[in-house]
């Protein structure tokens, strides 16, 4: 069972997580590309992910999610946000999430 904080963790990743899926996936890409708010917003949603995930205790983060990618994205958000591109967010919100999504609501199921 996870402990108070890592729980906390676990509720941002799987909001925010869930937030920036539907927003990426709800639309076709030429109009994820054109909508910079819909854009920003993803983008906020996923340094949020990040962030929770590094205060995640290491028992808690399980080896078939790449930890040290989803920890060190927030850091490319943030800082090279001028190589970030509307299609590589898409990418990563469609592609890559459902599966923490999933974790996350397995650890705040247990």
């Amino acid at each position: 069972m996870p402990s108070e904080a890592d729980r906390q963790a676990w509720d941002e990743i799987a909001a925010h997580a869930a937030l920036a899926h539907r927003w990426a996936a709800e639309v076709e890409a030429p109009v994820f590309a054109a909508d910079p708010m819909r854009y920003h917003a993803t983008v906020r949603c996923l340094e949020i992910v990040s962030e929770a995930a590094r205060r995640l205790s290491p028992d808690e983060r399980s080896a078939d999610l790449p930890w040290r990618a989803i920890m060190d994205s927030g850091n490319a958000y943030r800082h090279a946000y001028h190589q970030i591109t509307p299609t590589r967010v898409r990418y990563t919100a469609i592609a890559d999430l459902p599966a923490l999504i999933a974790a996350a609501m397995a650890a705040l199921t247990s």
